[in-house]
């Protein structure tokens, strides 16, 4: 098994919260989002044309099922993101 493997998950659930738009440092869209299915929150992140899709259509309330990698941003080991 890779090491890529190992952080791999799938999100389900339905956008809790209006999703945050930026751009990279290259000027791509960067779309920023919780996901939520009951107790349960993920901190969701996309980068490019799924970020410009989520600014389109990602309302709050929307269905949202999504396979992509977990992360955790530098020094903040208690708020793990997945990238969509």
């Amino acid at each position: 098994m890779q090491h890529d493997e190992l952080s791999t998950v799938t999100v389900c659930g339905r956008i809790a919260e209006r999703p945050a738009m930026s751009k990279t440092e290259r000027g791509e869209p960067l779309a920023h989002f919780w996901v939520q299915l009951g107790n349960n929150r993920v901190w969701c992140v996309c980068v490019g044309p799924l970020a410009e899709n989520v600014r389109r259509f990602g309302v709050v309330g929307a269905e949202v099922l999504g396979w992509g990698r977990l992360n955790w941003l530098h020094g903040q080991p208690e708020q793990p993101h997945v990238q969509l």
